[in-house]
């Protein structure tokens, strides 16, 4: 799998700020290199993690043939070309071709981060502007002359990346609060009274989340679950949900037919129950 190594963005980097960025005097020069990537005497201020494809990546073939080799190689150690023709340059060699694979257009997500939290974002920001100079023109790994290596950001690719990190975090908030609210409704149904908190379970338990609890209780009770004193119980239990609850709980109805009137009946029902 083709990646360039945290070291190497981290060098890259280091290379523009030291060498190529012309809008730094000396002074700045100096100032970012020490905060930046550290010194004998500290850290640098950045970590800078290996750069990794995000999606498939896309192999082809390609070829070098190096028509000089013993030249660039032994062409300093010749006593007499007459007798060692092959390590001069000369249009007689012929050259080996070389395959090789390369990695066309692969998409690369670059992570820099920040050894302290207090860091500003502006610094942030220059250092990742650093790494797209540097990527853009000078390049990053083998045969950069020949144009292999440089890379410009995809921006919808990273207003995307974004845009799914808050996302993300937007859904972890959620979860957590998720958690906190079941951790104190944990917390409230331990100091109920048993049998209350058993009436609770029931209704978590209910095979229809989206029924009423109060339905589904008197629906229990009229399936005859409880008899006598726990009936009695329950039905203290409805009364107060319904009191608590807008228009649940209806002594009188105003309708024309109160018989179809379904709270009113509900609340008719439980004042029943309670006189056992």
């Amino acid at each position: 799998m083709p990646y360039l190594a945290g070291s190497a963005v981290k060098g890259l980097v280091r290379a523009w700020v030291e060498v190529w960025d012309d809008s730094l005097d000396d002074e700045q020069r100096q100032q970012r290199l020490v905060t930046w990537f550290g010194s004998l005497d500290q850290a640098g201020a950045f970590l800078f993690f290996d750069a990794l494809p995000i999606a498939p990546v896309n192999l082809r073939a390609d070829v070098m043939t190096p028509h000089m080799g013993k030249w660039y190689e032994q062409g300093g150690e010749i006593q007499d070309w007459r007798h060692e023709p092959d390590k001069v340059p000369a249009d007689w060699h012929a050259p080996v071709p070389v395959p090789f694979l390369v990695a066309s257009k692969p998409q690369l997500l670059f992570g820099i981060a920040p050894r302290h939290r207090d860091c500003p974002k502006e610094e942030l920001d220059a250092v990742f502007k650093a790494l797209k100079q540097a990527l853009d023109w000078l390049g990053a790994g083998s045969k950069t002359a020949v144009g292999y290596g440089q890379m410009q950001e995809d921006e919808s690719g990273t207003r995307q990346l974004y845009k799914d990190q808050k996302q993300r975090e937007q859904k972890q908030r959620e979860a957590g609060e998720t958690r906190r609210r079941e951790a104190e409704r944990l917390a409230e149904r331990e100091r109920l009274d048993p049998f209350e908190r058993s009436l609770l379970d029931l209704i978590d338990a209910r095979p229809d989340k989206n029924q009423s609890e109060i339905v589904y209780l008197i629906g229990q009770v009229k399936s005859g679950r409880w008899q006598g004193v726990e009936k009695q119980q329950v039905a203290r239990w409805l009364e107060n949900r319904m009191k608590g609850t807008k228009g649940q709980w209806k002594p009188q109805s105003q309708a024309k037919k109160p018989e179809k009137d379904r709270d009113y009946q509900n609340t008719l029902l439980v004042l029943q129950w309670l006189k056992g």
